[in-house]
């Protein structure tokens, strides 16, 4: 798959999710998109990471 380069809406939406901000709902449609993938993909990361049964076990290293 070749990857092609984010229009200016894409672009925004993309700066908008990771920062946390409402989506514009003049954004096109590709754009909006992104938006709620992203904030999707976001919210579960954190959800996951939140989750103590996913923590990993960290063992302690000795001098």
């Amino acid at each position: 798959m070749i990857a092609k380069p984010l229009t200016y809406d894409e672009h925004k939406a993309a700066e908008a999710a990771f920062r946390g901000y409402p989506p514009n709902p003049d954004w096109t449609g590709s754009a909006q998109e992104i938006y709620a993938r992203l904030c999707a993909a976001i919210a579960k990361r954190r959800a996951t990471s939140l989750d103590p049964a996913s923590e990993r076990e960290f063992e302690e290293v000795g001098r």
